[in-house]
């Protein structure tokens, strides 16, 4: 049988309610309007497996939830990002005594920003000039593996999950050695990171060639049994061709044409540089030869940053599924990634082998549909929320038949963390769903 419980929790409303709704929303918790409920579709929202940690984004505002001994409500105030809007959250876990968890938040200016539970800034980044899509984790024995950033024009930035610890834990540790009142006479003193300091995280780019429109994907780490078992690989959900499976080798890991390519970029432009200040000591200038070198330094600088987010390799589909008619919106990956699920435009659910890259099974009649998935033992299960039946049902994966189907309401979201699976309804309650 499955269940939908209500879990001990803060109240998600007063969450909300710490966002400013004025600009642009005429209702909120309590309007006693129709539109009630609709903060729900309008935030991005994130919990962490256990549900001891919730994040909510939307446009300047970031509120986290915490839970140690109570719950614990924090705003979060960041200057660096004051004027930009944010597009997605997530929550990736740490295998640190330190740190559990950090928080991750893409912009529409295309930075990256995590934070700790806290509500401290860590790590900035920015792989790409253009707004961040999507935040994709993937995660093993409960520690992130990957975190795929997905923009558009079919762009994505990878980075290990060994790389992003490793950042992470280096500026938590300075931030807890800065705040600590027994190191006071110390020198080291911690500053909030800047987007300069973007190589503190490697990454690799890549270029999802031939799909028209990439709005979702996962990442299948290379597998023997698979049929192509050198590799690992990108799957791509989107339009023209709706599934899209591209391989990834080693070569196409390798970061040392980017590396050179920005080493090409940056000698050219302080070359520049210096041929503009000597232009100006031979012809002469109002401004002094310091300010013009250090305006030329800053604009190389610059240019330097800009140069490291824009070298990408481009991977070719190596197979496609393709439906002119349709779009694919969103793809979910079980928890051990040999399967996934994806949600169409027409309210089709497609089950997918990520190892024999093709469809296994079919669902229709599910319009705006959201996908997670359950592992309890060693029984997978599919949630699907629908919500223009106002129901949640569990379906036994692979072959399997519908375990149970509940009515929740509607206006209600499905929040998928890792091998769990939350509704949040309208009024702002959290329930665990689950199979007993």
């Amino acid at each position: 049988k499955m269940e939908v419980k209500k879990i001990s929790q803060p109240d998600i409303g007063e969450l909300i309610e710490k966002l400013d709704f004025v600009d642009g929303i005429e209702d909120n918790l309590k309007s006693p309007n129709s539109g009630k409920g609709r903060w729900i579709q309008e935030c991005s929202i994130a919990s962490s497996k256990d549900a001891s940690l919730i994040v909510v984004g939307r446009r300047r505002h970031l509120v986290i939830a915490s839970h140690s001994d109570g719950w614990k409500l924090n705003s979060v105030n960041d200057e660096q990002a004051e004027s930009d809007l944010i597009t997605q959250v997530n929550i990736i876990p740490l295998s640190h005594h330190t740190l559990s968890y950090c928080i991750i938040v893409g912009y529409e200016s295309g930075h990256i920003r995590i934070f700790n539970p806290a509500g401290v800034l860590l790590v900035v980044q920015k792989f790409h000039q253009g707004p961040v899509l999507k935040l994709i984790t993937r995660t093993l024995h409960g520690v992130v593996e990957d975190v795929m950033v997905l923009f558009p024009d079919s762009i994505i930035a990878a980075v290990t999950g060994l790389s992003l610890s490793a950042a992470v834990i280096v500026a938590q540790n300075a931030s807890t050695r800065s705040s600590d009142p027994n190191l006071t006479a110390s020198p080291l003193t911690y500053t909030p990171p800047s987007a300069s300091q973007a190589a503190t995280i490697t990454y690799r780019k890549w270029h999802l060639f031939g799909a028209e429109e990439v709005s979702d994907a996962v990442f299948v780490p290379p597998h023997g049994d698979s049929i192509d078992p050198c590799s690992g690989r990108v799957i791509a959900a989107g339009r023209n061709p709706v599934l899209s499976f591209y391989s990834v080798t080693e070569e196409q890991n390798s970061s040392l044409s980017v590396a050179a390519a920005i080493a090409s970029t940056v000698a050219t432009k302080l070359t520049s540089a210096v041929v503009s200040l000597a232009k100006t000591w031979w012809w002469g200038s109002s401004q002094s030869s310091d300010e013009i070198f250090a305006k030329e330094k800053e604009k190389a600088q610059k240019e330097k940053e800009e140069a490291a987010m824009e070298p990408s390799v481009s991977l070719s589909i190596r197979w496609s599924i393709n439906d002119s008619q349709r779009q694919i919106n969103t793809i979910a990956a079980a928890p051990d990634v040999n399967l996934a699920a994806a949600t169409d435009a027409f309210g089709r659910i497609l089950l997918i082998d990520t190892k024999a890259c093709c469809v296994v099974r079919m669902w229709k009649g599910y319009r705006e549909a959201q996908c997670g998935w359950l592992l309890q033992g060693e029984t997978m299960y599919l949630v699907i929320h629908a919500p223009r039946r106002t129901t949640v049902e569990i379906w036994r994966i692979r072959h399997g038949g519908k375990v149970g189907s509940q009515s929740v309401g509607s206006g209600c979201r499905l929040i998928y963390a890792t091998s769990s699976c939350y509704l949040l309804d309208r009024s702002g309650y959290l329930h665990q769903i689950r199979v007993r």
